[in-house]
């Protein structure tokens, strides 16, 4: 479809019927295949899509949740009957799933404990350290000690805390009056662009405070995307001309300059985050059937890393796509009983105190 004659983004977000879900399982699934190589074969083995563009399929993978996040929530926002409305409906989407999460999966881990009773006495100490997000989390003792990657127990959750930041975000933002001054989210956004290219220019260690401030501007970056294309909805045309145009700049830029590019970079994320609401909005309509099913990536997200490691463990799958194949079929089962026990009911208790139905459509990352 010519760019002349193609919608809005404002005239299909209309509804719940779009392809997010789906999007949304595969990249929780491109996070396993990505973590998979390191977990297997040790810290820095690099996977075949860093290589050619520099980044992981992980990470391309998460700049695709923050991306979504960042449009869906700030619609949340905007469209909130209450702050307590908006504030209740981010707390029951991410933590009760977070929860039971840290205690079944600590709980079992306990058994390959080399160290059971020192094992058994910091559990609930790590629980809560889980939950809370922004707590150390410390090895556990005898766990995973000897595994290619030792020690670590569920590398994806350090995400959530920035989801969590950006979450703030959208909340001083919003109290601010910024989404209704479209100038000022596209100046702000703007500077997150300049900041997001002055991260590769001035290639400072991510330690300490500037592990925070490194990866909220990394991945505030299609946080905000998201945000902005929520605010411009109604005059961001969505064609999949224009998508294939990004890519072509992206080619030549990365063919140019190499994907050490700090132009690369930054690019690449604008022509994700646009393509992704092009498929989540105007892709194939044929594969919105699996929206009767649920909203089971962030059950495969939370779940994956320990699966992975447990199965490295135990030697039942050693190879990088052993590994995935085996922890995404294990990961999909416990994210559905986790959508249907624990998430739906949990955002149940939200919906029934607004008066909303409850359809599979947003969801955290």
């Amino acid at each position: 479809m010519s760019l002349r004659g193609a919608p809005t983004l404002g005239q299909l977000a209309v509804g719940r019927d779009n392809n997010f879900n789906l999007l949304r399982v595969f990249a929780a699934s491109g996070v396993i295949f990505s973590h998979a190589y390191p977990l297997t074969l040790g810290p820095g083995t690099p996977e075949p899509l860093s290589g050619l563009i520099g980044a992981t399929l992980g990470h391309v993978c998460v700049l695709i949740f923050f991306a979504t996040s960042g449009f869906f929530i700030t619609a949340s926002f905007e469209r909130k009957k209450s702050m307590l409305d908006f504030l209740l409906a981010r707390i029951l989407r991410i933590f009760p799933g977070l929860l039971i999460m840290a205690c079944v999966t600590l709980m079992v881990l306990g058994f390959v404990s080399t160290q059971p009773e020192a094992y058994q006495g910091a559990l609930p100490e790590r629980i809560l350290a889980t939950v809370l997000l922004f707590a150390k989390q410390l090895p556990m003792p005898g766990l995973f000690e000897t595994l290619p990657y030792p020690r670590a127990i569920n590398g994806s959750l350090w995400t959530l805390k920035f989801d969590v930041l950006c979450y703030g975000a959208v909340v001083l933002a919003g109290l601010l009056g910024i989404f209704r001054a479209p100038r000022i989210t596209a100046a702000l956004v703007l500077v997150l662009a300049v900041l997001r290219v002055g991260l590769d220019v001035a290639q400072i260690v991510p330690r300490g405070v500037f592990f925070y401030i490194h990866h909220l501007i990394k991945l505030g970056f299609p946080f905000a995307l998201g945000a902005a294309a929520y605010v411009y909805r109604d005059q961001l045309p969505l064609s999949l001309t224009l998508a294939g145009a990004m890519w072509l700049v992206n080619g030549a830029v990365l063919a140019t300059l190499g994907h050490e590019s700090a132009l690369f970079a930054m690019l690449f994320a604008l022509a994700l985050t646009y393509t992704v609401f092009w498929f989540g909005y105007a892709g194939p309509a044929k594969l919105r059937g699996y929206n009767r099913l649920g909203d089971y990536s962030y059950g495969i997200y939370i779940y994956a890393f320990p699966i992975q490691q447990l199965l490295v463990q135990l030697e039942l799958a050693t190879t990088p796509m052993a590994n995935a194949c085996l922890s995404l079929l294990v990961s999909v089962v416990l994210a559905v009983l986790s959508w249907h026990l624990v998430e739906k009911p949990s955002m149940r208790l939200r919906v029934l105190m607004s008066g909303r139905s409850l359809k599979p459509s947003r969801g955290t990352l």
